[in-house]
């Protein structure tokens, strides 16, 4: 795993584990193992080779303007592959903690029922390639082998009630620390 740039080209390097496969078909990269399977469309701008099990990314520096550009797109195409490769190997994980009198979680078949303190059930569904588990039932654990799918899903299901600033009742991230602000006082 190197940056490489010459007068023409800038290159990364990326090593394939033996139990990742990756093909290249056209504008499209998909990596797999067993049963998981993550697809990332190419940009125009870059090239990808794969030798013996070593991905390449690539780009002819015809322009000397765009250099900082396509430096930039090989270097976030590398850190999404290294993350797509690292997601497949151990799964990226987030945990959510309910707090607030009567907040709990309850899921079944990839609806997520949650009672927040409103009148009504907030239900939020979730995708097919995202795991979801209880571990208690204000505690949350989102497991998926997309680090940016699995953070999305926390954030969206975290906004649905944001922590309180006065009580601390919410949800929240497990060992997220919040500042919380003393009410005013009356003489």
């Amino acid at each position: 795993m190197h940056n490489r740039i010459t007068d023409t080209k800038i290159i990364r390097n990326l090593t394939i584990p033996d139990n990742i496969n990756v093909e290249v078909i056209d504008s499209k990269c998909t990596f797999t193992k067993s049963d998981n399977k993550i697809d990332h469309i190419i940009n125009k701008n870059i090239t990808i080779n794969i030798n013996k099990r070593v991905l390449t990314i690539s780009t002819n520096l015809k322009n000397i303007t765009k250099k900082t550009k396509n430096l930039a797109i090989i270097n976030t195409t590398y850190i999404l592959f290294k993350n797509y490769i690292t997601g497949l190997l151990t799964p990226f994980e987030k945990t959510l903690i309910l707090k607030g009198v009567g907040y709990k979680a309850e899921y079944q078949k990839n609806l997520l029922k949650l009672s927040l303190g409103f009148s009504h059930p907030v239900m939020f569904k979730i995708p097919d390639d995202i795991d979801i588990t209880l571990n208690t039932p204000t505690s949350i654990c989102i497991k998926g082998v997309s680090k940016f799918q699995v953070g999305q899903i926390a954030h969206d299901i975290k906004m649905k009630r944001p922590v309180e600033i006065y009580k601390g009742n919410g949800i929240r991230y497990k060992n997220e620390i919040i500042k919380l602000k003393s009410a005013k006082k009356t003489k």
